[in-house]
């Protein structure tokens, strides 16, 4: 257990997880999620596909207005991270006052190259197990084992996965 929020619980969605097709369903699907999640984190993939660009009768504003008295009801209690491209997160936090208000913060993330990712990625594992990965090595890994359905979204997340897995070396 952390000291920030009562438990490690980690609920990764997008707009699937959250939307529903019929009326009246998408507060109950958003609220069985943030019941899931409560007590840890809930990770919105995409987030800004909750609000759809020029489609003012979505039912994504159900889903945001179901977040958002959650985060106000619980506060401190779970955390809601909204992540996805700076532009459109930009449009979906503008689109609600509400949204605005709640956000305490905007983490922007650089465009990392691959050398780059590489070097975080060894600088982790110095840190927490003491274990140099060669920059061979991880293109090695990453071309082999992923390069059919690699994209430059991807590599972060592979190399935290990377990382993760090899942090109980030690």
């Amino acid at each position: 257990i952390n000291k920030v929020l009562p438990t490690n619980r980690f609920v990764e969605v997008d707009r699937q997880g959250l939307v529903s097709e019929f009326v009246g369903e998408t507060p109950i699907k958003t609220k069985n999620v943030i019941d899931d999640a409560m007590g840890g984190v809930l990770f919105i993939d995409e987030a800004y596909s909750l609000i759809p660009e020029d489609v003012p009768f979505d039912f994504g504003h159900e889903a945001i207005a179901t977040l958002l008295k959650a985060m106000e009801d619980y506060r401190g209690k779970f955390c809601v991270i909204f992540a996805g491209y700076r532009n459109e997160m930009e449009r979906m936090i503008e689109s609600n006052p509400g949204l605005k208000s709640r956000i305490q913060f905007h983490i922007n993330f650089n465009n990392y190259t691959r050398d780059e990712l590489g070097q975080i990625c060894n600088l982790m594992l110095n840190t927490f197990c003491s274990y140099t990965l060669y920059l061979i090595s991880l293109y090695e890994i990453i071309n082999i084992k992923f390069k059919p359905m690699m994209t430059k979204k991807l590599y972060l997340p592979l190399l935290v996965a990377l990382v993760v897995a090899l942090s109980s070396c030690g």
